[in-house]
């Protein structure tokens, strides 16, 4: 008895390093192409339940910016059973792309996947992980997201919370390609 308590007791201590070890092999998320900078911006900050401004630019190292991607971005909460927002961003011209209207359907903690594929297939993804408050001031949480009109938000420069990932798939002194935006005071 004393010998199958020791060998499961090593079966189970294989097992786990085991896994540890296959789980740690798997790095951090691909960001593509490393001449391939990638930034991510949302309008308002906070973003609240319902319709936000995304503006993404695209450009190389050289700060060339670069038109034609097709760029996607999927929000997903931080927590399971939510349905993915998915949203295809419109070119606005030298490098920078918008998603006029995505929409937040909860308040709470997001992560944005923004890919954007170049015609000649390089392609360059970001996450940003952002906090979702609840309704707009004035808002019933019931319709948020109705009767939005573009343009209805101003912002002073640097208002905006903002995400890039460059060369090596880090954000901008964050370290990794990963970033909360906390909300201002």
């Amino acid at each position: 008895m004393i010998v199958n308590a020791a060998a499961g007791r090593r079966a189970v201590l294989f097992t786990l390093a085991l896994t540890l070890l296959v789980a740690g092999c798997r790095g951090a998320p691909e960001t593509g192409d490393p001449s391939l900078v990638l930034e991510v911006a949302i309008s308002p900050t906070p973003p609240a339940v319902g319709p936000a401004r995304l503006i993404i630019t695209l450009h190389d190292t050289a700060g060339v910016p670069l038109e034609g991607a097709e760029i996607r971005v999927e929000g997903n909460m931080s927590h399971a059973g939510m349905v993915p927002v998915l949203a295809t961003a419109e070119e606005e011209g030298k490098g920078r792309y918008a998603v006029p209207d995505f929409r937040f359907t909860m308040a709470g903690d997001w992560v944005l996947t923004t890919r954007a594929t170049l015609p000649d297939d390089r392609w360059a993804q970001t996450m940003m992980s952002t906090l979702v408050v609840g309704a707009p001031t004035g808002m019933r949480p019931d319709t948020a997201g109705e009767g939005h009109e573009q343009g209805a938000h101003t912002h002073e420069p640097g208002e905006d919370a903002a995400h890039s990932v460059g060369p090596g798939g880090t954000g901008e002194g964050a370290g990794h390609p990963s970033h909360t935006h906390e909300p201002a005071p």
